[in-house]
Formats: C-alpha cells, structure tokens, sequence
C-alpha cells in the first residue's frame, strides 16, 4: 500500500508488525481494522473488502477522518 507510504508505514500506523499486515494484504483485511488502515492509507473500505455494505452500509466512498475503528 504505497498510499500510506509502504507497508511498514501502514503497519506503524495502524500498530501492527510487517508480518500482519502483509498477511493482510496476502489474504483478507480485518472488519475492526479497516476504518484504521482507511484513515492511515486513504484506501476506502469499499476497497479493502467486498463485503464493505455489511459493516459501513453508510459508507460513501469518502476517506474516514478519524481512526476510530468500527467492530462488527
């Protein structure tokens, strides 16, 4: 994820290792830390995950403003 400046970038922001957040990448982003890696990246939830309309129904594609991370 260049737009959070690299993956060690995002994985600082977020407070998480490399290694978590390249499984991440590799395989699903987690619900409760999406609205996290959002803020710290710019990437939208509609981007992070399919099924975004399950968690963020009100989403509209505008990038978080705060990392206040929602949970399902």
């Amino acid at each position: 994820m260049t737009a959070a400046g690299g993956l060690t970038a995002l994985a600082n922001a977020v407070g998480e290792s490399l290694q978590t957040v390249t499984n991440w990448r590799k395989r699903r982003f987690p619900v409760a830390q999406c609205k996290a890696i959002e803020a710290a990246s710019g990437v939208s939830v509609k981007r992070l995950r399919a099924d975004w309309a399950t968690y963020w129904p009100d989403a509209d594609g505008v990038h978080a403003t705060s990392s206040a991370v929602e949970t399902a």
